[in-house]
């Protein structure tokens, strides 16, 4: 995880999340090849977070928070 795309509770709490953003911007390059340049951060708009908790097992379990973003072109 690169520290650029780390929140502060206050910044989810306030919409920032400019990590959040990061983030997007970082895996649209990888996962679809869209060039970093093409999406400004001004242009994401934040606007949940959602807490996932998966039980596998009894003992194991996949756990994460979501963050969710629009991109207002």
């Amino acid at each position: 995880m690169d520290p650029n795309e780390v929140d502060k509770p206050e910044d989810v709490a306030a919409g920032t999340v400019i990590g959040a953003k990061n983030a997007a911007v970082r895996k649209l390059n990888h996962e679809l090849g869209i060039p970093p340049h093409q999406l400004p951060l001004e242009k994401f708009k934040f606007l949940t977070r959602l807490h996932y908790w998966a039980a596998d097992t009894i003992t194991h379990g996949k756990e994460r928070y979501v963050r969710v973003l629009v991109l207002n072109r």
